[in-house]
Formats: C-alpha cells, structure tokens, sequence
C-alpha cells in the first residue's frame, strides 16, 4: 500500500522522526513516501542522518531541525534531486541512502554547522572549507571548533567575501595551523558605493599547536589597478581576538591579522594575547597603491609589536593602540610608493597607550617612513633597559622624513640608558614636543647622522602641554641626564639647523638651565650667534671669537662687569699697541708697536713698566 501525501493527509509522527526505523507501520502495513506537494507541509526530521535513512523521491523537500541533533544550528532545508547532481561536501549536496541527493537551500548566508562543524568533532576544516568554497558569505555560530588545517578562500575578480562569527567571546577556534587564508585575484573590478570585498569578524582563535604562530586571517593580493571610491574598503576586519603559542620563528613572527599587497583596509576591534613577547597582533606587508588603511581598537599584550608594517604604504592611521608589556608598540619599516602627494602623512598615532619591556625596544620604531604625526593623546612608556620612546631613521637616500610628534614619553620604572625621541640619518623637519621625562637622554641625534634642513628649521622644539609650560615653547623634561645631544647638523644656504625657541624662561633662572657637566658645540666652519634676528658674534674654526659688526658691542658694562680676566696680550684699537707681560727686560725679544706697555713681573722699583717707542723689538724703555 502506497500513501501519496497531498496536503497534511499524514502527520511528522506518522512519518517517525527521529532515530531507530524511520519507515514505520500503521495498521500493519508499512508507510512509504513518495513524493510531497512542495505546497504543503514540509516534512521534517531532526538530523541530517534521519534525512539520508528516509526513503524520500524526487522533487520532495525536507527540513531538518539540525545536523547532528535539533538546534544545534545546522539545520536546513533540502529539494531531494538525482543521483550525480552534485559533489556531496556535506551541506550544498548530500547523499542519500537510497542514492537520491538531497540539494540545500540556502538563504543569502550559510553557516558552517550546516556544513557539520560542530563542537563535538574532532577537526571540522573539511567543513568549514565547504562552507567557504560553496558560499562567499559564511557565518559561524556560538562554539570552540577544532581546526587541524588551514581554510583558503580563492576570490575571482568581482567576488565579495564574508566571513562572520557570533563574537569573540561566543565563537572560538582552536587550530593547529593558520585559519582562515583568503586570496584575492590582482587587478579587482572597482567598488562602486560603501561596498566591501572582504569582511571577517567576530570570532576568537588560539593555537593546539606549541610549535606554532598562530595568523588568524590572512588576506593576500587585494589591489586594484582602477580608481576606488572613498567610501569604499577592500578589507573589513574587526572584532578578532587570538593567543598564539609561545614558539618563535624567524622567517616569520606570526600575526593574528596578517595583509599582504593590501591597498585599502579597515581593522577594528582586535584583542591579541602574546608569548614571550612573541607574535604581532597585526601584520601589513607589501603595498601597492597610494590608498588608506585604519587601525582602530587594537588591545594587545606581551607581544613582539601591536602593529608591524613592511612596504610601500600610504595613509596608515592607527588610533586607541594599547600595547602593554612589548618589545615595540608600532614596527614600520616602510618606504615611498611612487606618486604620493607632497606632505601627506603617512603614519599617524593618536590615542595610544604603548609600554615596552623588552631590552632595546620602541614604542614607535620607524625606518623609511616619510612623514609621521603622533599627536598628544599618546602616552609612551619606556620600561626597558636601552629603550627608545620614538626611534625614527631614513635608510632611503632619496627620501626626506619628517616627525611631529607631542606624545608623552615616560620611564616610570628608572630603565637606564634610555632615549626619549632618537633622530637617525636622513630625518628632518621635525617638531618634538609634549612631556619627556626621567630619560637618559631626551632628544638624540646620533654621531654620523644628518639633520638636514631645506628652507626651514629642521629641529622645533615645542610644547602644547599648558600644564608644564604656559609659554607653550619648549618640551616639558624632567629629570635627564643628557637634554639634547646632537652628533652632526648638515646645514644649507639660507637655513637653520637646529632652532631652540626660548623667548620666555621654561626653568628658574633662565631659558636654558643645564645642571651640571659641560655644553659642547661643535661647527665645521662659522659659528653666528644671533639677537633679534642680526648677527651679533662668531666662533670661527680656528676658535677666534669675534663681533659681526666692528666696534659696535661691548664686553661688559660699569655696573656689570667681570671679576677677572685673563689673557696674554691686549690689544688696544687698531691693534698696534699692546699690553703684554712676561720676565726679563723686552728689548730685542718682544715685537710691539709704538705706545705699547709691558709689565715685567721680576723688575725692581725702576725696571716694572716698559714703554715702546717705534716699531720691531727695539725702543722699549724702563719707567
């Protein structure tokens, strides 16, 4: 006997959903589907095992309350089609017991527990790698899934991916290698509006592998040859958190976030737990196009760096990086793309919160990276030994960089031998100012570097911290051995080398206070000291001091006047006649002309004073 089902002639319990036999009897004789009016009822079963046991036919639908079990949120809705209509992956197409396939019915996203991921598996990248390869939108649900290998996502031209978990705290993944690599083809179509090409967040990732540095996401090749709107954003990630293991590899630190030729990104919301101050909570390599890219909300702890950058990279704005316990806070070893407009920064820090523990580390180390802004809303802490608040040097030759800079740069802790703002070769154009204190050295400029000026002072001293300086002139500074120490200053025609604005008194008692030790300057030619813009004294080289302006200044006044002088000879006027000293008599030894005196300091009462008439070494006589 065969029951045709039309409308709800039979009911789910008649069908027997559940385990055991799924085809039951009623009244002794045996039910058997044969096909269900897709306009009505749909039948349904708990898993996706009961739905292969039943002996469904074509062109019906099935509904399943979950995968392995009811809610466990990989239920689906599946149109029972023929043998060989597609390749069972577990979720797009599944094979049945009786050789049909059941088809899945997806909506505009799928998600990964309809693929079988599940908690209770022992590795589930086969069916996240489904998910992935069948659907460009995938969404995991709340639960820790194990993943052994790597998920990769090969993007066409013209293909949007997402990739959304429940939140960090909801949705984990314990992997053994990287997690999730998507590639994207070069040369992607332009964006049109405020759309995306990639979007992942919302999940948590640690690694099972102790040998291992876990990446979480890994975006590659993402950079279009066309114009792209503003609003437009080839990379969304956000809410990531991770914590790798405490392995270390040199070829590669490992990053939760990694971008490789990534021309335009949006990060935001990025937890990253480090090892040994292993890892980097996020990676930038190799860029390409003269485009932006936002950092936004990064917390990351005991990590190699929060922020590494390698490449030509334009626009890489950071802000709220709280990097505790680091060997740096922010590594950008980068360098000019071609094209890139005159003045437009290239890296900007605001609201950061960076403490470095590791021996020779930076909050900001900076290599070839041609304008920086690092505003004052960031508070630099140098905790280690040889450690640097802001470390900035140029290894392009061709390049000119510039650091404005009104952090405040502490070391709470007394480190030794540490450097507030370290200026290395090539770096010019350069404001520094906010709070520098308890540093070894405030400001170093190392032997051998050049602070090269063009036009403009190289070096600008300021201070916009009311609370420290109401003159708002130079950099509050507390306690350092050495304030600034200059190796070398290549100078230009028509320039200034270093500029110090002191117009208003920053300590007791004078606008430059040093405690103790000597003051050095060193120049390779003239050294022009200035009042009100005119040039009023040189040092030369030969270290003959002199007055610009002949017979125009004087060296003390009546009621200023030195205590002790001390000199060999004095010239008078013209320089023709001497004052001099010495023993024994001056005739034919001292050269002298007429009108010069001579004070001999072992004559007697009528041989002390000499007077010289003429010219030569003769004509001098006793008074």
């Amino acid at each position: 006997m065969t029951i045709k089902i039309t409308k709800q002639l039979a009911t789910m319990e008649d069908l027997a959903i559940g385990t055991g036999t799924v085809v039951q009897e009623r009244n002794g004789v045996p039910l058997t589907l044969t096909k269900i009016d897709l306009n009505s009822r749909i039948s349904r079963v708990k898993s996706v095992a009961d739905m292969k046991a039943l002996p469904v036919v074509l062109d019906s639908a099935i509904q399943t309350l979950g995968y392995y079990s009811s809610g466990d949120g990989g239920g689906n809705t599946y149109e029972i089609v023929a043998a060989g209509s597609g390749t069972d992956d577990g979720g797009s197409f599944i094979d049945l017991d009786n050789g049909l396939q059941a088809k899945g019915i997806f909506s505009y996203e799928v998600s990964i527990a309809q693929f079988g991921a599940s908690s209770n598996s022992l590795d589930v990248t086969s069916s996240i790698q489904n998910a992935v390869n069948y659907s460009d939108y995938v969404a995991a649900p709340a639960g820790n899934f194990t993943v052994l290998g790597t998920v990769t996502k090969q993007c066409a031209e013209g293909v949007d991916f997402s990739f959304i978990g429940a939140g960090p705290e909801a949705t984990n993944f314990l992997c053994s290698s990287n997690f999730l690599q998507v590639n994207f083809e070069s040369n992607s179509p332009n964006l049109v509006g405020n759309s995306s090409l990639a979007k992942i967040k919302g999940f948590a990732c640690e690694t099972a592998n102790p040998n291992f540095n876990l990446t979480a996401v890994s975006v590659d090749n993402v950079n279009s040859l066309g114009t792209q709107p503003v609003a437009s954003t080839f990379v969304n990630i956000s809410d990531i958190s991770g914590t790798p293991s405490a392995s270390f590899s040199e070829e590669g630190w490992g990053a939760l976030i990694k971008l490789t030729n990534v021309s335009k990104s949006r990060i935001d919301n990025i937890s990253f737990i480090g090892q040994n101050f292993r890892g980097n909570a996020i990676e930038l390599l190799g860029f390409a196009s003269p485009v932006d890219n936002v950092i936004t909300r990064v917390n990351c702890q005991s990590a190699r760096a929060g922020v590494h950058v390698v490449g030509e990279a334009e626009g890489v704005f950071i802000d709220h990086l709280v990097a505790v316990g680091m060997e740096y806070g922010v590594y950008y070893l980068g360098e000019s793309a071609p094209g890139v407009p005159t003045g437009v920064p290239l890296l900007i820090i605001s609201n950061s919160h960076i403490n470095v523990l590791v021996d020779g580390g930076a909050c900001v180390y900076t290599d070839s990276v041609v304008n920086q802004l690092i505003d004052s809303s960031n508070l630099f802490f140098v905790n280690a030994d040889n450690g640097f608040g802001i470390y900035s040097t140029l290894d392009q030759g061709s390049l000119n960089m510039g650091l404005i800079t009104y952090a405040s740069i502490k070391n709470p802790r007394s480190a030794i031998n540490t450097t507030g703002v370290y200026l290395g070769d090539g770096v010019r154009d350069t404001i520094i100012g906010g709070s520098i204190t308890e540093q070894e050295t405030a400001i170093r400029i190392p032997p051998g570097a050049y602070l090269e000026n063009r036009l403009s002072a190289d070096l600008v001293l300021r201070n916009n911290t009311q609370d420290y300086d109401p003159s708002g002139r130079l950099p509050h500074v507390v306690i350092n051995t050495t304030f600034l120490e200059v190796g070398r200053v290549k100078d230009s025609a028509a320039s200034r080398g270093i500029r110090f604005f002191l117009d208003e008194d920053t300590v007791s008692g004078g606008g430059m206070f040093i405690d103790s030790g000597a003051l050095t300057v060193e120049a390779d030619n003239v050294m022009n000291f200035k009042t009100n813009g005119i040039t009023r004294h040189q040092i030369f080289n030969n270290g003959d001091i002199r007055p610009f302006e002949d017979n125009a200044y004087a060296l003390g006044a009546p009621t200023e006047r030195y205590r002790t002088i001390f000199s060999d000879t004095f010239k008078v006027g013209n320089g023709v006649a001497t004052i001099s000293s010495g023993s024994g008599s001056p005739e034919g030894v001292i050269n002298a002309g007429g009108g010069s005196m001579y004070l001999r300091r072992d004559g007697t009462a009528s041989t002390t004073l000499y007077v010289k008439v003429g010219s030569g070494n003769t004509g001098w006589s006793a008074r």
